[in-house]
């Protein structure tokens, strides 16, 4: 990972950025994986210094895409203020206390809310962050077999993890790999994106006959597609500082 820094008028723009060399890539791609680190994708023969020349030429465009970003959130800013988990069928609050004999493996989960019990000797960031991933683990294998029912498609495997950038995927040895941030969808939304990936057990592409077998599977999914680009745009930022 290295630097690189833009200065206007005494205004600094730093960035971390990455290169990735791809077999798959025809081009070059750079990507803002959050407000200030880079993502650089280029082609296997591309020397580092192409990558390098390129990369320093999109200042503009650096620019206005820092600006557009979403601003970085903590998860105990984003709970404070009202953000809920769906772990079954509904949304809930969540809160937390601390205690000498409190760690973060713990959590009562009632009608009304999530409370969790957090180790006073960690940061609350990593804690919350470590909370909700186990949170999702336990709870979201269980909302997909509620779809796994209603689908009748079964994967292989289940897997719930704290991806960066997707929502889930499904291999072609038929393993179902979750974001845990799926929680902080609303839950009708959160039920698209399982079905999303079930859906690829069947069809492993987005052609029209896979929108054809989701429709039936979730009416309106086109629909609820979109929303989630909206919706989920801030919410997929959540938990990234840590």
């Amino acid at each position: 990972m290295e630097s690189i820094l833009f200065e206007e008028l005494g205004e600094e723009l730093v960035f971390e950025y990455e290169i990735v060399r791809s077999v798959k890539a025809r081009r070059m791609n750079l990507r803002m994986v959050r407000s200030d680190r880079l993502m650089l994708t280029i082609p296997r023969w591309t020397c580092l210094s192409q990558a390098k020349t390129f990369l320093f030429a999109q200042e503009n465009w650096l620019r206005k895409k820092a600006a557009e970003f979403p601003k970085e959130v903590p998860l105990s800013t984003y709970f404070r203020n009202g953000g809920k988990l769906c772990l079954r069928e509904s949304q809930l609050p969540v809160e937390w206390h601390f205690g000498p004999k409190a760690s973060f493996l713990d959590w009562q989960v009632s009608e009304k809310k999530a409370l969790l019990s957090l180790d006073p000797n960690r940061s609350i960031e990593k804690s919350l962050l470590e909370a909700c991933l186990l949170l999702g683990k336990e709870f979201l294998p269980r909302r997909l077999g509620d779809c796994m029912n209603k689908s009748g498609l079964v994967p292989k495997r289940i897997r719930v993890g704290n991806q960066r950038t997707r929502w889930g995927s499904c291999s072609s040895k038929g393993t179902i790999s979750l974001n845990w941030r799926i929680m902080l969808l609303p839950c009708a939304l959160g039920d698209y994106v399982l079905f999303h990936e079930l859906a690829h057990l069947r069809e492993m592409n987005h052609s029209q006959k896979y929108w054809n077998f989701l429709e039936g599977l979730i009416p309106g999914a086109r629909k609820l597609d979109r929303e989630l680009a909206g919706v989920g745009r801030s919410l997929i930022r959540l938990g990234h500082d840590h």
